[in-house]
């Protein structure tokens, strides 16, 4: 029987940590909790993530390296697989959990992560964004599942996963010869071009000046 009967969304969710000689503390996990049926009431691995929402502008073409903590908190060793899914939310506000392009723009560091009991490990993955990638906001996340074969005396009470709000920015425009963008170069070439005229008219005024200077001193003199 597959332990993992169905997922919801859940902006927040309150668990309680297994029985097996734990207080009865409580477990803010934030994010996708997975819903399974524990075949050991006495064994639950609870996992913690930090952070639950990683916020990140990029603009096409652009990269970026992010890091996931995790923590067993939990009384049994773990062993997670990390995967990549997308949210995309319908005009009734309910969510589904889909594949498409930009998934495979978020890189896992590592293909699975084994957590002793109170460990917590580094979970590193890349975002890069392609050069035609469209502007707007994609909504991926990180999630945590038991590795196959890991499932047989654990009692997942619930699997995270890390919202990554991705905003890709529009792209820079277009630079010029020399490097710089096509709008600055406009810029300095009219900002050039006012100058030269300014400097030639100075000029032209001072000689007319000075030729009429001329001619004033030639008349004197005849006089």
């Amino acid at each position: 029987m597959n332990m993992i009967e169905g997922r919801e969304w859940l902006g927040s969710r309150l668990i309680r940590r297994g029985r097996a000689g734990l207080p009865l503390s409580l477990v803010l996990v934030a994010g996708l909790l997975f819903l399974v049926m524990p075949p050991c009431a006495f064994c639950d691995t609870v996992i913690a993530v930090t952070p639950t929402r990683i916020p990140v502008e990029l603009r096409p073409g652009e990269t970026a390296t992010q890091e996931i903590t995790l923590i067993n908190q939990g009384t049994d060793e773990t062993s997670l697989r990390p995967g990549i899914t997308k949210l995309l939310e319908d005009e009734g506000g309910a969510l589904s959990f889909v594949q498409d392009d930009s998934c495979t723009w978020l890189q896992p560091g590592i293909d699975e992560l084994r957590l002793a009991p109170g460990e917590s490990g580094a979970f590193g993955f890349t975002l890069a964004v392609p050069p035609d990638a469209d502007p707007g906001s994609y909504n991926l996340a990180v999630t945590f599942e038991p590795s196959k074969g890991e499932t047989e005396g654990i009692g997942l009470s619930g699997g995270v996963a890390v919202l990554i709000d991705l905003e890709v920015l529009p792209g820079e425009e277009r630079e010029g010869a020399a490097g710089f963008p096509t709008a600055l170069v406009v810029i300095m070439a009219v900002v050039a071009a006012a100058l030269f005229v300014a400097i030639a008219m100075a000029a032209m005024f001072k000689h007319g000046r000075r030729e009429i200077g001329v001619d004033g001193g030639e008349g004197g003199e005849e006089g």
